[in-house]
């Protein structure tokens, strides 16, 4: 790296290592077991890899800033106990491995953990294409469970509907590509009429909870674009599900509540959160009380049950959302979230200022603070446990 070029690293990354080195400053718990922490070498890998974790291509300054920032990083883990690898390769098998980006599901494996069984845990009707055909019902929602940003979601609400979206999950183009083994089908958990809404958890892989938001849209303008296959060098087939000239055209109502597509976030946090009375309204519908503006123990209980269900497998930071049904009056586990967005985080603690990588440390980082936290709450009981049994 060149001087210039690292100079200009360090300058964009100045305020995240004094901020890392604040929180470490302040941290004084380190892991006392084996516990190595696998952080993928990204800079030696192709451009692609950084629009998968980043959602953007990186440029060669950024890509310098980034490798500035991975260093800072690795010291952080490395003082909070965790033996830093870049391969499980180098995987001992002495200890316990956090993934911090979590690792690739496949296609059973993620129908498997959508359909998780915990007792307080409330599920959508969930199934993988070919499953759902065999007895289609309606309203449904078709979901490519590889995209993030609310991106490839369908809503199909009647029969005309469901043979365009198959039509084109059975095109030559789409079996080239195995396009229809990316979707599960999820029954629609409906909100209110004309309002989607959801509530995102941010948790560590261990159930410590780091942000909350209730997110909502009422602009159920039907979806207009898709996220490429990475940078569009691979067609999408289904760009045909979304094109008003197509004969595949769904005209499907955009159902999502994610910020990408036009929903709003409002941080489930009293000293954040400045309500109008049209949100209070909002909230108060969806069995929230306001005063104080939090996220509901029972969200918080299930939340955390299901991270500690997935362990380090998704990440060490999850984002798990729920849907709320207006019928049941209950809430709905809809989906898991491997190495969520930022964007969100930055807005709960107020980090504007960074931008989306620097952002994402940080939280990846305070994630790390919480497992450190909790593996070490762990061991104190384990060895009280001893002490009571040996009385």
């Amino acid at each position: 790296m060149k001087k210039k070029d690292m100079k200009s690293a360090l300058d964009k990354t100045s305020w995240t290592f004094e901020k890392i080195s604040r929180l470490l400053a302040s941290f004084s718990h380190k892991l006392n077991e084996k516990t190595y922490l696998l952080v993928p070498d990204l800079e030696n890998r192709s451009p692609e890899h950084f629009y998968q974790y980043y959602g953007y291509t990186q440029s060669l300054e950024e890509m310098s800033c980034m490798k500035v920032l991975k260093d800072i990083f690795n010291n952080a883990a490395r003082y909070l106990g965790f033996t830093v690898i870049t391969s499980m390769r180098e995987f001992k098998n002495d200890g316990e491995v956090f993934n911090l980006f979590g690792e690739e599901l496949s296609y059973q494996e993620e129908l498997h953990d959508v359909a998780l069984a915990i007792p307080e845990v409330a599920l959508p009707r969930t199934s993988s294409v070919d499953d759902y055909m065999k007895k289609p019902y309606f309203p449904v929602v078709f979901k490519d469970y590889t995209t993030d940003r609310g991106e490839d979601i369908y809503f199909i609400e009647n029969a005309e509907q469901l043979k365009k979206i198959i039509t084109v999950l059975e095109l030559p183009e789409s079996q080239k590509i195995r396009r229809k083994e990316d979707f599960i089908v999820q029954e629609y958990i409906g909100n209110f009429e004309s309002v989607h809404s959801s509530v995102r958890v941010y948790v560590t892989c261990t159930g410590e909870e780091i942000a909350s938001f209730f997110l909502v849209n009422q602009d159920e303008t039907p979806q207009s674009n898709i996220k490429r296959d990475l940078y569009g060098v691979l067609f999408n087939p289904c760009e045909y599900l979304v094109d008003p000239a197509s004969e595949h055209y769904l005209n499907s109502k955009n159902i999502t509540s994610n910020v990408a597509t036009g929903g709003k976030a409002i941080p489930l946090n009293s000293k954040l959160s400045m309500l109008s009375a049209e949100e209070k309204k909002m909230l108060i519908a969806h069995e929230f009380n306001i005063r104080p503006l939090s996220l509901p123990d029972s969200l918080a209980s299930q939340a955390q049950q299901i991270a500690k269900h997935f362990g380090p497998k998704r990440g060490v930071v999850i984002g798990i959302d729920f849907i709320y049904s207006n019928q049941s009056k209950k809430w709905y586990y809809i989906e898991a979230n491997s190495n969520p967005s930022a964007s969100l985080f930055k807005m709960y603690y107020k980090l504007n200022e960074l931008n989306s990588y620097d952002a994402l440390a940080i939280m990846q980082l305070s994630a790390l603070f919480g497992i450190v936290e909790s593996k070490l709450k762990n061991e104190k009981e384990k060895v009280s446990k001893r002490s009571n049994n040996k009385k």
